[in-house]
């Protein structure tokens, strides 16, 4: 059931999370999300193929030339709540993005979890996230000494992003 590519640490890493998710539920200060980034989102008035969503029929430009707008957008799913949240950002797919909408995630939903002092945060393994990278590793660092949280990085292994759960809920958000 896991994707065909595969490094040879593979199923230890699915071990280790495995692990990792099971003592985030059995510790009443953690909170366990799942983050990820998606590509920009081109808003206007466009033909989008010629299919509507809506109940009838919307006029639509013939040429998708001038975006009203080009969003980034990035999602953190609360999982043991299935709490989604939606951020959009003007910015580009960036640690910086990243690490601000975690910033602003959090000054949103902190005071819906007051026992929480550990955050378990599941992510792929993209570019912009990597342990690797030092700005995001600061901007984390940062935030959790602002917030006095302790942060545990739970990346999936490379081409197995699709078992972040967040995934599932871009998926119905693309249908």
């Amino acid at each position: 059931d896991q994707a065909s590519k595969k490094i040879p640490e593979t199923d230890a890493i699915f071990d280790h999370l495995r692990h990792v998710h099971t003592q985030a539920a059995q510790d009443a200060d953690t909170l366990r999300i799942s983050l990820d980034t998606k590509a920009k989102v081109k808003i206007g008035e466009f033909s989008r193929g010629g299919v509507s969503r809506g109940q009838k029929a919307v006029r639509a430009a013939d040429h998708d030339m001038h975006p009203e707008a080009v969003l980034a957008p990035a999602g953190i799913l609360e999982v043991d709540t299935d709490q989604l949240n939606l951020i959009f950002g003007t910015s580009r797919d960036t640690s910086d993005f990243v690490a601000d909408c975690l910033e602003l995630w959090w000054s949103n939903r902190q005071a819906a979890h007051p026992a929480v002092r550990r955050l378990l945060i599941d992510l792929d393994n993209g570019p912009e996230i990597a342990s690797a990278r030092t700005q995001f590793m600061k901007r984390l660092v940062d935030f959790s000494d602002r917030h006095q949280l302790i942060l545990e990085l739970a990346y999936y292994p490379p081409y197995h992003s699709k078992y972040n759960l967040i995934e599932r809920c871009w998926g119905i958000l693309e249908n």
